[in-house]
């Protein structure tokens, strides 16, 4: 089966084509049609965004890895709210080592100037309060999965010139839309596209550590992407096919309709690839 085919088929078992009733206008021309009263996402332009938003993502995180750069690490920020998201979102956080807000702490990015006025003096009498709510530098880039419940993050790191990545559908407004600077389109609210989406952000972040280990002569002894065209390691990686050029042991695992199961079957062989660098991450 061709790459190509692959990679197509692999979004659709994700539901990432299922849309919403509702179908904003500057959102048409990513519609393949309607089903049902369904809107229909046209599995290429998802797979278009993604590779924009990964590829991003990767030069961001190739400065986290390279010791002879002399810019500061990029910094992530990963916010969300949905308690359904919380065991991938926490896996993919403590492998990557950059922060996030799960759903016990869904309210603290909503406390205004989060990203504009971090510094300002807050008092509050409880602890955990007092260190959630610490001044934080701004991150290099923002990833939130559904914006329409997190605009005021997106306002504010649209104001402070903080890159957004984001999943969008049929139904996001226009002045929201606007605003992420790389835009995912998907379908609604689907458990396994959310999946992938971390699945596919935790590969990269380690194919990037692995790179920038033999660029600085480490002891890295597996077989890594060597000035690989973006689209082709993305292409590879969501079709799990290793004949792009990624190593045996980068596989991306099939999502089965049982996200928790999938959740769970991933996260042991996601440790597995990050074998000894697990704890240092």
């Amino acid at each position: 089966m061709p790459i190509h085919a692959a990679v197509i088929q692999k979004l659709l078992s994700t539901n990432a084509h299922v849309g919403r009733r509702i179908t904003a206008h500057h959102l048409k021309p990513y519609l393949h049609g309607t089903r049902n009263s369904l809107s229909i996402v046209d599995a290429d332009k998802t797979l278009i965004s993604l590779r924009s938003a990964l590829d991003f993502i990767s030069h961001l995180a190739r400065t986290r890895f390279q010791a002879h750069t002399h810019t500061r690490p990029a910094r992530f920020l990963f916010v969300n709210t949905n308690p359904l998201y919380d065991h991938i979102f926490d896996h993919m956080t403590r492998l990557t080592g950059f922060g996030s807000f799960l759903s016990p702490q869904s309210q603290f990015w909503r406390l205004g100037g989060f990203l504009t006025n971090p510094h300002s003096p807050k008092k509050f009498r409880g602890r955990n309060k007092r260190l959630c709510f610490a001044p934080v530098d701004p991150p290099d880039c923002v990833v939130v999965v559904d914006p329409d419940l997190k605009c005021s993050v997106i306002d504010e790191a649209n104001r402070v010139g903080v890159p957004v990545v984001a999943l969008v559908d049929s139904k996001t407004p226009l002045d929201v839309y606007e605003k992420i600077a790389y835009p995912i389109v998907c379908g609604g609210e689907s458990v396994q596209f959310v999946y992938m989406l971390c699945n596919l952000i935790t590969k990269t972040f380690l194919l990037e550590q692995k790179l920038s280990s033999q660029e600085n002569g480490g002891v890295v002894d597996e077989v890594v992407v060597a000035d690989a065209d973006p689209n082709v390691l993305v292409d590879t990686l969501v079709s799990g096919n290793v004949d792009g050029g990624v190593g045996d042991d980068v596989i991306v695992l099939n999502v089965d309709s049982s996200s928790e199961q999938a959740t769970v079957k991933d996260s042991s062989e996601t440790e597995d690839l990050s074998g000894s660098e697990d704890e240092a991450l």
